[in-house]
């Protein structure tokens, strides 16, 4: 009895003294963590963007990026914020030079390595050959030919292709599903000894609607064709494009079933029969002077209506 009346109170105060300083350990790594939480917080967003696109699709990355964020913010917290704010290093002008130095060339550095990384397609043969082929911009947007301006308008550049001995001019308007087919565009009305002219606005389909998404599209729509009609020699040929699709999916659909018939259900066939209905309104404006061409969106995506 004696030995138990030794050895319980004993043990009970050895427990006491485990649990208090595991009680300290876990508020030590508590103060840690809400001390450099802010670091947490600043390097977290950059590495699940950048997981986000190396690892496009995969949730799992996203978590493990925030948890890998850790590393560099105690990293920081350690050697960069604690010296600061116990004032081993600030003031002193060498260590504020070296602090604001850092702070410029790290991100710098980091964007000169995320843009040398894209433009190698992220190490994938794939990407690179996608990139490869969609690169550089189009003709239209090189030249700004692509811009808010109508036909007609003194801000807008000429955006005209001269030929030899031609025998007109061939236009090509729309939005930028238009700009797709520049080149192309260009060389087939130079084969055929006709001069090439574009006029693109993204975002703004070629069509005559009663009311417009901005006053600056409305603008582009109604001034081109009022240069159109008003064209001293009419166009030897008029090529339209839009990204029909684009506008035909909801809930976008709404605006232009609207358009034509007000209150309409939200059918397909509704839609599709409204679209054709505005895209007939500018192509009966301009449709008397001169031949045209209509073309949707190509590739063709899914769902795109017949």
């Amino acid at each position: 009895m004696p030995v138990i009346g030794t050895v319980g109170p004993a043990r009970r105060r050895t427990r006491i003294a485990d649990a208090a300083r595991h009680a300290a350990a876990v508020d030590q790594a508590a103060g840690v963590a809400r001390r450099s939480s802010y670091s947490w917080y600043l390097w977290h967003w950059p590495l699940i963007v950048f997981a986000r696109t190396v690892f496009a699709g995969s949730r799992h990355a996203l978590f493990v990026a925030a948890a890998v964020s850790l590393v560099p913010a105690m990293l920081s917290f350690r050697f960069v914020e604690e010296p600061i704010r116990r004032a081993r290093v600030w003031p002193s002008t060498k260590a504020g030079v070296g602090i604001a130095a850092i702070s410029v060339t790290t991100p710098l550095v980091y964007a000169m390595a995320f843009t040398t990384a894209v433009d190698r397609g992220w190490g994938d043969a794939k990407i690179a050959r996608i990139r490869e082929a969609a690169a550089p911009s189009h003709i239209d947007a090189s030249t700004s030919c692509a811009a808010l301006a109508p036909l007609g308008d003194p801000s807008r550049p000429l955006c005209v292709w001269k030929a030899a001995s031609a025998r007109g001019t061939v236009l090509l308007i729309g939005d930028s599903n238009a700009g797709h087919f520049s080149e192309p565009f260009i060389a087939a009305a130079h084969s055929l000894n006709y001069e090439a002219k574009l006029a693109m606005f993204g975002g703004c389909p070629f069509v005559r609607r009663p009311t417009y998404q901005s006053e600056s599209c409305r603008e582009f729509v109604e001034g081109s064709l009022s240069a159109i009609a008003r064209r001293r020699a009419a166009y030897a040929a008029i090529v339209i494009s839009n990204g029909t699709m684009r506008y035909l999916n909801r809930p976008s659909a709404s605006v232009f079933v609207a358009d034509a018939l007000p209150q309409a259900p939200l059918t397909r066939p509704a839609e599709v029969a409204n679209w054709v209905a505005i895209l007939t309104r500018a192509l009966e404006t301009i449709g008397s002077r001169s031949p045209i061409v209509v073309v949707g969106a190509v590739p063709q995506f899914n769902d795109l209506p017949q």
